[in-house]
């Protein structure tokens, strides 16, 4: 189990992404049609061939910083339900800065394959069970969660003082709804996997200031920055014929889609690859 807070916001807790809300009381699963393979099947799978792998790299890892000299902080929101149990403000879509060292937290880090293949069978399954997203102050925290392809997620409502919340997910091929009382929290949740982009959460009985996102990979070379920047990207695989994999960082303040990316890495068998960089790009 595993949960990512921003340590320097005590009453811590937008958009090519899909919608996960709060309103509703059940449990519920669908799948809608009209979508594409890949955004349909819980592997997946694409028409492209496997990337072929020649080795394995120890990692990919680096820093992310802010770009700039006074970071703005994110934008700040106040509770509009539930005034008497919540904060006066909230923390909700901005630049989450550690000021001591600009490191950037709640950055998407990850990889993407060569035109033409998809992404290989990693080394190993990797680490399984699941990733908890809590409800402190009237807020989801970690504001931003990247499940592991074998990970499933699990919502709790540890709200102080208690107070009733419900978290949804709603995207292409999934929903999910389900309202917590206090001290509860939901059976492990299994969202259809994409690379294209997160879902979104949110919350129907506080709607307009509690939001997060969760993004569920079909690969495990995705990751989320800490509260100093850092990311971390393990075995990465090394491909035949000089292929190279491009990385590539999302982030809710970029513009359009979210993501960018950073350049390609020149991966080689047990080395570790490092690489930095800052946002927003001047």
């Amino acid at each position: 189990m595993r949960r990512l807070l921003w340590a320097f916001a005590p009453v811590t807790l937008t958009a090519f992404v899909l919608t996960l809300g709060c309103g509703g009381g059940t449990d519920t699963g669908s799948q809608k049609a009209g979508t594409t393979k890949k955004e349909t099947t819980k592997t997946g799978a694409s028409k492209a061939a496997e990337a072929k792998v020649a080795g394995w790299a120890t990692a990919v890892k680096g820093r992310v910083t802010y770009n700039g000299d006074d970071p703005p902080g994110p934008k700040m929101l106040a509770p509009t339900k539930d005034q008497d149990k919540c904060p006066a403000q909230v923390p909700a879509e901005g630049w989450y800065v550690n000021p001591e060292n600009k490191g950037l937290q709640y950055a998407v880090v990850f990889l993407k394959p060569p035109a033409g293949v998809r992404m290989p069978k990693p080394k190993s399954e990797g680490e399984a069970g699941v990733v908890e997203m809590g409800q402190p102050h009237c807020q989801f925290e970690p504001r931003v969660i990247v499940l592991k392809p074998t990970q499933k997620l699990v919502f709790l409502n540890d709200s102080n003082p208690p107070i009733a919340h419900d978290s949804n997910l709603s995207g292409i091929t999934f929903n999910y709804q389900k309202t917590l009382p206090p001290g509860q929290k939901t059976d492990p949740i299994d969202p259809d996997p994409s690379d294209r982009s997160p879902y979104k959460v949110s919350c129907a009985i506080h709607a307009g200031f509690m939001g997060a996102y969760v993004w569920r990979p079909t690969h495990p070379w995705m990751t989320v920055t800490d509260k100093d920047g850092n990311y971390e990207l393990k075995d990465v695989p090394v491909l035949e014929g000089g292929q190279k994999f491009v990385l590539a960082v999302w982030h809710e303040m970029l513009p359009g889609d979210h993501t960018m990316d950073i350049g390609e890495i020149d991966a080689k068998p047990d080395e570790t690859v490092t690489k930095d960089f800052a946002l927003p790009k001047k």
